[in-house]
């Protein structure tokens, strides 16, 4: 893994159905795999289900990516729907 967590572009603040397209295609079209989440203050399960197409895409190409830095509400809905583990690997 790099030094350090590489941040692509700016994810918004907010993730959610209005704006997960969007979210999508900056992410699977990003070379980055270290991608921090600290900014994150909003995301509801549009934006959980952003994070797992991502990563299944990437991972169909033999590409990796890795979230960190989650918030507290993104790692508990990820917990809540079981997929914190598959995400978010060793954090919290």
């Amino acid at each position: 893994m790099a030094d350090s967590i590489i941040t692509v572009a700016v994810l918004p603040e907010r993730i959610t159905a209005q704006n997960a397209n969007t979210v999508y295609e900056q992410l699977a079209g990003s070379s980055d795999v270290d991608i921090d989440c600290a900014g994150i203050a909003h995301c509801d399960s549009a934006g959980i289900a952003v994070f797992i197409a991502v990563k299944a895409a990437r991972l169909a190409k033999q590409q990796t990516i890795h979230y960190h830095n989650p918030p507290k509400q993104l790692y508990d809905l990820a917990r809540f729907l079981k997929v914190n583990r598959l995400l978010f690997e060793q954090q919290q």
